[in-house]
């Protein structure tokens, strides 16, 4: 009968400590910090840019480098989901409107 207790309470002590553990990586997974709240490109630091968040917020995010998905200047006159690129990359247009960073081409005579 105690041995029978005994292994009752250790198997309560483990799954307490299991959902204590449990509950606490959820809510370290759910903190949301916020946005810097940015309105335009010039809020940002420099080699940054001001972005639409999915959650509907704004947020100054890394200027888009080399084979990453970007804004093309030409459409930075409201704010987009991504960055333009760094100098010296362009932003081509892919298709479907899927814009990445890339080098620039030059033609050979």
């Amino acid at each position: 009968m105690i041995l029978g207790a005994l292994f009752f309470s250790a198997n309560m002590l483990i799954f307490s400590t299991f959902i204590s553990y449990s509950a606490a990586g959820e809510e370290e997974e759910a903190i949301d910090w916020g946005s810097t709240g940015c309105t335009s490109d010039s809020d940002c630091p420099k080699g940054h840019c001001c972005v639409k968040k999915e959650s509907g917020g704004t947020d100054c995010e890394q200027l888009s480098s080399i084979g990453q998905h970007c804004s093309p200047n030409d459409q930075r006159s409201v704010l987009s989901n991504r960055c333009p690129c760094q100098q010296p990359f362009f932003c081509n247009d892919k298709s479907e409107g899927v814009h990445i960073c890339e080098t620039e081409r030059y033609s050979h005579f």
